[in-house]
């Protein structure tokens, strides 16, 4: 079994917490799976701090050790909706380019390299990964972009400036926000962009199915309401310009079986082949955020 640590509040640095939901863990990190339907029910111990609100994963598996786990994490289940996510990464290119016509774009966890695949042709692009397999995907589909295989902390990013930051699904699996988001304000150009989508713990969904909400899993360490989210993003040199609720588009089927409803669509009958319609899916259970740097 891999040590859990116990962590202080990553933005105030308090350790004093009230227990939201107890942790479902029941392995390792060693023997845990992290793929898209991997980790289902399983995560730490949710708490929020007392101080500021933050909520976050406490005792959590060691940080270096989560490091390794994405290093090794594979592409193959996430490439399985690859049709969805160019439909998502459209409409995030095109979101993007409502702030910033021209330019470095920087994007943090760039996976498969979808989102980069969307952006016009003019921009530079820049993405980091620390999937071995996901970054090969990405530099051998984006030819025209600039791959790191690492992680943020580790990227050689000195001499850099960049226009707009993006961090799709991102932040929540960072054992130090915080760092990032100070290191990142470093790289930004005077009033570059981030925009970042995160789950929303203060959504719908959220409140309404409790510790059964599909986004609690064991690689999720933070959790953001749209309150906490903007004092941390303020307290580390950004103004926050707006904060929406965030559309995807999956099929249904890939929904079912994200909220645990089936498990294998590969033997359905023909006559349930119309779960495999893609749809737009706004559960209010995640936000985007458009930050700016002061």
């Amino acid at each position: 079994m891999n040590a859990e640590l116990s962590v202080k509040c990553d933005h105030c640095k308090w350790n004093d917490t009230t227990i939201i939901y107890p942790s479902t863990l029941k392995s390792g990190l060693d023997e845990s799976d992290f793929t898209v339907f991997g980790e289902l029910g399983e995560y730490p111990q949710i708490v929020k701090c007392n101080y500021c609100d933050l909520i976050f994963a406490s005792p959590r598996d060691d940080g270096r050790e989560l490091e390794k786990k994405y290093k090794a994490l594979p592409v193959v289940e996430y490439l399985e909706e690859v049709e969805s996510r160019r439909l998502i990464s459209k409409k995030d290119a095109q979101l993007v380019e409502s702030y910033c016509k021209e330019g470095r774009i920087l994007d943090i966890g760039c996976s498969a390299g979808i989102f980069l695949s969307q952006l016009k042709p003019h921009y530079k692009k820049f993405g980091i990964e620390p999937s071995v397999y996901a970054a090969t995907e990405a530099q051998r589909t984006v030819t025209d972009a600039q791959i790191y295989n690492s992680l943020f902390q580790e990227a050689p990013l000195e001499g850099l400036s960049f226009n707009v930051a993006t961090m799709w699904d991102v932040i929540e699996h960072l054992d130090s926000p915080s760092s990032v988001l100070a290191r990142l304000h470093d790289l930004l150009a005077d009033k570059g962009y981030l925009i970042l989508v995160t789950p929303n713990f203060s959504g719908f969904m959220s409140r309404i199915m409790g510790k059964r909400w599909p986004h609690l899993i064991r690689g999720h360490i933070y959790y953001y309401t749209p309150k906490t989210i903007r004092v941390v993003l303020e307290n580390n040199g950004y103004e926050v310009v707006s904060i929406k609720g965030y559309t995807r588009y999956f099929k249904i089927s890939y929904i079912l079986k994200r909220i645990g409803i089936i498990k294998n669509s590969r033997s359905w009958p023909s006559f349930l082949s119309g779960l495999d319609i893609t749809v737009p899916v706004n559960f209010d259970d995640a936000m985007c955020i458009v930050a700016r740097k002061v």
